[in-house]
């Protein structure tokens, strides 16, 4: 057996030999825990909290740029809901792929989009008419009618001809709609999500406004 009378003040290459036998396990281990804390602090701070996250929710192939060109122009539009970094303003592609046979991936798809829309992280939904049919069908939308001085409730605004999204690229030969996420009621009480919805209402009326 390894003496273990290596604590001493003597650390020649037997102390060094000693040592790691004892101890490598706890040195590797210990080892893999700083990187992963490391890791996970590094991507925290890369992490951007979005002011606004929108999702389009469509079918048809959207050109190259088009959501990075219609982020940019919302920035304009909405407030820094967090107060730090400046307005940063996401638009999330759950669009399926247009023509697609590929059943697995569209399954894929559709699993993934139902987890956004459960998660509730968008408040600004860009989306064809299936898809506004089942979220206004399952009270997820707002009534947005104040913004389009409608008397009845209307939850979502028909883009399919707007210019505004014209020009950036939203032309993909299927109806278009504009909604409001309804605010989790469980999130009422944080105000940073207050003001990530209030956000999107801006966006809902500045549009509102262009199409009277």
């Amino acid at each position: 057996m390894a003496d273990k009378s290596f604590w001493g003040d003597k650390k020649d290459k037997v102390w060094f030999e000693n040592f790691w036998y004892y101890y490598k396990k706890i040195i590797i281990w210990g080892l893999i825990v700083l990187v992963c804390v490391v890791y996970g602090l590094v991507e925290c701070a890369r992490k951007v909290d979005y002011d606004m996250m929108a999702y389009y929710l469509g079918s048809g192939g959207l050109p190259d740029g088009t959501l990075a060109n219609a982020s940019a122009a919302f920035t304009e539009l909405v407030d820094d809901a967090d107060g730090k970094d400046g307005v940063n303003v996401r638009i999330m592609d759950l669009g399926f792929p247009p023509n697609s046979e590929d059943i697995e991936k569209q399954k894929t798809m559709a699993s993934r989009i139902q987890a956004e829309l459960i998660s509730g992280k968008g408040y600004l939904y860009i989306m064809n008419r299936d898809l506004f049919v089942y979220c206004k069908g399952y009270e997820m939308l707002e009534d947005i009618s104040k913004y389009t001085g409608d008397d009845e409730p209307v939850y979502g605004i028909d883009i399919s001809n707007s210019e505004y999204f014209k020009d950036f690229g939203f032309v993909t030969g299927e109806q278009l709609y504009l909604g409001l996420r309804k605010i989790d009621t469980k999130r009422a009480g944080k105000e940073i999500y207050k003001s990530k919805h209030n956000n999107a209402a801006k966006v809902i009326e500045y549009v509102c406004g262009l199409e009277k």
